[in-house]
């Protein structure tokens, strides 16, 4: 674009461009009131800008055999974004299967040590919790049954003596 510091290659691009998009520059423009392409001064002049159109082709012509395309950059900026959006995508990822991993790897690992300490007759916490639940649920069944067996022989609240007697006789059988 630049030759002995002469930038005319890069205006007249440019300014081709701005004539090539001008519907599209000039539609933002309207729809944003304040917009920095409301200041652009050839959109401004619509005369001049319809003469320019007629001039300003993509079709290839003496001076430019073909037409330019998109700039190398702009097609390297979108392939960028999308490597940025992946890698966005595997960090996220990453970060949800290690916030689920530990807790994973513990239960495991617990399951695995509680498994084989199990096979070698080991009494582990889980193990000693389990016995300990389970005890108590026998005892409360013991102790539900002894309430059942002493409402089943009779003693309650207008219970005399001679009845307490013998229910506390029969309950002392009952036991042994």
């Amino acid at each position: 674009f630049f030759f002995d510091n002469d930038s005319t290659g890069l205006l007249l691009r440019l300014l081709a461009s701005v004539v090539y998009h001008s519907e599209w520059i000039i539609k933002i423009g309207n729809e944003n009131p304040g917009h920095e392409f409301q200041a652009i001064p050839l959109l401004q002049h619509p005369q001049l800008l319809e003469s320019l159109k007629e001039k300003v082709t993509i079709n290839p012509t003496n001076s430019m055999p073909r037409p330019t395309g998109i700039p190398p950059h702009v097609s390297q900026i979108n392939m960028l974004q999308k490597v940025l959006n992946l890698c966005a995508n595997t960090l996220k990822a990453v970060e949800e299967f290690f916030s689920q991993f530990n807790d994973k790897m513990s239960e495991a690992l617990n399951k695995i040590f509680e498994e084989r300490a199990i096979e070698n007759g080991q009494l582990t916490r889980a193990g000693m919790e389990d016995l300990l639940l389970k005890f108590q649920q026998n005892i409360r069944q013991d102790v539900q049954e002894q309430i059942e067996a002493i409402t089943n022989l009779g003693i309650g609240p207008d219970a005399t003596t001679d009845d307490a007697t013998d229910g506390i006789l029969k309950i002392l059988i009952f036991l042994l």
